[in-house]
């Protein structure tokens, strides 16, 4: 500072920001928010972007955007200026693993993606659970209603918690001991019911509908295999299969089997490359 006026300086002492602001604002690694008699503009330290004083606050935000308020309505900016969500909201924040951006009004919540597409809106005092690739809206007769990453009704589903099983795949667990899955992937989601699911690998899923028949999915979401078989096994240095059936076993790779009529009363792996 000299005398009431502000700068900014790097480690060798040299200005980055000549000290001619009333306040200074961190706002991410490059930007910082400038407060000339009473409004804030934004200034880029590397690029020396400029934006001018045109706002009563501004908050930290991701990458580099920042909220900015005209009077006490906030709105989604960049650091080049364009307006991403226009300032008509009180409140914005992100959630669901930074998946969605939420603005809320008096009234309801504004939810948009990463690319600023507004997907739906709920009242304002809904409560709701975020995703990567869902948004879980709990309603008060216990119901909740599930809606993927493009705002798309996916279903309504009594009297559960939900989980995160893997960034495309939702679990629901029922107060009366049952399951639910809804699984996510190629822009559609899908709903199963669910005794349970068993990780393969990183990579690999098995999940067990109510009837005690598994299938095989990616964790990306995939459905590998048609609810079949009794069991799935997986040689994660072969990266082969065996999948159990009614018929007897059988081997594949990635839910393909290698030959579709043939199976076998028993398999066994008898070192890390057979």
């Amino acid at each position: 500072a000299v005398g009431s006026e502000w700068g900014l300086i790097d480690s060798l002492g040299d200005f980055i920001i000549e000290p001619k602001y009333s306040k200074l604002t961190t706002l991410g690694d490059s930007v910082i928010g400038i407060n000339k008699k009473g409004k804030y503009g934004v200034k880029n330290i590397f690029t020396n972007q400029e934006l001018g004083a045109t706002f009563d606050k501004v908050d930290r935000f991701l990458d580099n955007y920042f909220v900015g308020y005209i009077g006490n309505k906030a709105g989604l900016f960049n650091i080049q200026g364009d307006t991403l969500i226009n300032p008509s909201y009180y409140k914005i924040y992100c959630q669901g693993n930074k998946s969605y951006i939420t603005a809320e009004t008096d009234f309801e919540k504004v939810i948009f993606n990463r690319e600023m597409d507004s997907l739906m809106a709920f009242p304002v005092r809904s409560n709701l659970k975020y995703f990567p690739k869902f948004v879980v809206n709990k309603l008060a007769d216990r119901y909740r209603q599930v809606y993927d990453k493009n705002g798309v009704f996916v279903d309504s589903i009594p009297r559960a918690v939900a989980y995160s099983i893997s960034e495309n795949i939702v679990g629901f667990e029922h107060y009366e001991d049952s399951q639910t899955v809804v699984v996510y992937y190629d822009d559609s989601a899908k709903v199963f019911p669910m005794n349970r699911y068993d990780f393969l690998s990183k990579d690999y899923l098995t999940i067990t509908n109510g009837k005690g028949k598994k299938a095989l999915f990616r964790t990306s979401g995939e459905q590998l295999t048609d609810f079949n078989y009794k069991a799935i096994g997986f040689n994660p240095r072969t990266k082969v299969f065996v999948y159990q059936g009614n018929k007897g076993a059988q081997i594949g790779a990635d839910g393909k089997l290698f030959n579709n009529e043939e199976s076998y009363d028993y398999i066994n792996f008898l070192s890390s490359k057979l």
